[in-house]
């Protein structure tokens, strides 16, 4: 109901910072990403919703990020694409957050995240 306040979300743009109200969290920013068949430039869009988020957690002077896969659900983003501008995003920030997850929805994503993740960040 919170979220009503504050909509329409435009795609790629933190819309809005909250409390955690009753989840395990102080804050919870909201974002929306790019529906991969329609929109004109998916990763640039996809690269600003995870980037604005970082920027608004780091001003806000929050330490400890979750993000799902953001776009891949009903919206269609390509996993192993989404997990490369997801990481590599979050790399532009390495010394911001004490820690950064990713909360994902089925063992499909999380064997490409994890995959994404080695390629990314040991290599």
């Amino acid at each position: 109901m919170y979220c009503l306040l504050f909509s329409p979300f435009s795609y790629g743009f933190v819309e809005n910072v909250s409390r955690g109200f009753k989840l395990p969290a102080s804050h919870v920013i909201h974002t929306v990403g790019p529906i991969y068949d329609t929109d004109n430039n998916p990763k640039a869009s996809l690269t600003s919703a995870y980037r604005n988020s970082l920027i608004v957690a780091k001003d806000n002077n929050i330490k400890y990020v979750a993000f799902p896969a953001i776009s891949c659900g009903v919206y269609g983003y390509l996993f192993e694409e989404a997990a490369d501008v997801a990481i590599s995003t979050i790399k532009e920030f390495p010394n911001d957050f004490k820690e950064v997850h990713f909360i994902l929805f089925s063992d499909d994503i999380y064997a490409v995240w994890v995959k994404k993740a080695k390629e990314l960040l040991q290599g």
